[in-house]
């Protein structure tokens, strides 16, 4: 009864959120928060434009982890926007884009598209057909295929995370370089969204179109939380070397504010979870493999299984790394209190010179590290 109290207030929250005004509402308040909080001119990561011959790809930081793209043929001057989440990107576009391409209708990836319009009303905005995406001109189905001079673009229907998820694929031959794919919420590096709008098994088959793709395809995602769902994946398997490489690398990049995007459709083969769904030792690793191989989990139901070990995996390290916190915090205090104690005591000694050089002592006992 409860769980489905529970699962029926969440479908009214995302229903309001998802498909109504009120979710304009309070994204737009969300940003007017997260401004006043950190700077208009705050970002997650740092700007770092990728060159690709003609191609110009540049990762654009929005709210808190977000990604929206620019995507540009420097040499014939054509580019579009992918994804834009916040009216505020519109101060830093000095000419009309040729279009916008969404990936799906959320607000953090569709929010800003009202506000583009207002400043170039001939504005084209694309978004899938079935997502009802906010402010779109135009919808798009499976296949569909949009030019804009070199740049080509192929809709790729990715239901799962919403029911018109489109993934969009930037084609690379005229540039002569890999193709790539602006994943949005579908699949991120090492991760990939939560199955709001669908079964998880239609994920896992939407998911699984990705990978007949090339090795060398690029992936960009619609959010930088690769450092993240790298530890998972680490937890999870600490003996696959390349998750275990991937974190280090990753762990450096966010330390220095730079982006871990893209990743390549080969390497997240290797060590993204949901896409090894039928990999052997992830059944080891999530401890499904005996049932597997006795035939008592029904082929179509494995992947379904994966993903729910997979996130009570997640569960399970939030609790750990829970506990290391709290042990963390019990330990400077009893360190504090420590110090206090003896200070005290050196103070009653000589009340001269004791109380000024054990007070920093006392308080660097009690200093909590703060959030970057």
């Amino acid at each position: 009864m409860g769980n489905r109290l529970g699962s029926c207030v969440f479908k009214c929250g995302y229903t309001l959120y998802a498909d109504t005004c009120i979710g304009r509402c309070i994204h737009d308040k969300y940003i007017d928060a997260f401004q006043k909080e950190f700077g208009e001119n705050a970002v997650h990561s740092q700007l770092t434009p990728f060159a690709f011959n003609d191609l110009l790809i540049l990762p654009i930081p929005v709210l808190t982890s977000n990604y929206a793209y620019l995507v540009a043929d420097v040499c014939d001057n054509n580019f579009v926007l992918i994804d834009v989440g916040d009216a505020s990107l519109i101060k830093n576009v000095l000419f009309e884009p040729d279009a916008i391409l969404t990936t799906h209708k959320h607000w953090d990836h569709s929010g800003g598209n009202k506000a583009m319009r207002a400043t170039f009303p001939k504005l084209k905005i694309y978004g899938g057909a079935l997502d009802r995406v906010p402010d779109s001109t135009h919808g798009v189905y499976d296949g569909d295929v949009l030019i804009f001079g070199r740049l080509k673009f192929t809709a790729m229907w990715t239901p799962g995370h919403t029911k018109g998820h489109i993934v969009w694929r930037l084609h690379g031959d005229k540039f002569g370089t890999s193709d790539c794919l602006f994943t949005g919420d579908h699949l991120m590096l090492a991760g990939c969204g939560a199955a709001f709008e669908g079964p998880v098994k239609q994920l896992i088959r939407s998911l699984n179109l990705l990978k007949v793709l090339p090795n060398d395809t690029l992936v960009w995602p619609g959010h930088e939380v690769g450092l993240e769902n790298l530890q998972l994946a680490a937890f999870i398997e600490p003996e696959n070397a390349c998750a275990v490489v991937k974190l280090v690398w990753a762990t450096t990049q966010r330390e220095a504010m730079l982006c871990t995007c893209p990743s390549t459709l080969g390497e997240e083969k290797k060590y993204n979870p949901f896409l090894r769904t039928n990999d052997e030792s992830l059944w080891k690793a999530l401890g499904i493999y005996d049932n597997v191989k006795k035939k008592t989990l029904k082929q179509d139901d494995i992947g379904s299984v994966c993903f729910e070990c997979i996130i009570a995996k997640a569960m399970d390290m939030r609790r750990l790394r829970h506990t290391i916190e709290k042990t963390n915090e019990s330990g400077e205090e009893g360190t504090g209190q420590q110090v206090e104690a003896e200070s005290n005591v050196d103070a009653r000694k000589d009340t001269t010179t004791a109380p000024d050089c054990c007070r920093p002592i006392a308080d660097q006992a009690t200093t909590k590290e703060t959030a970057r």
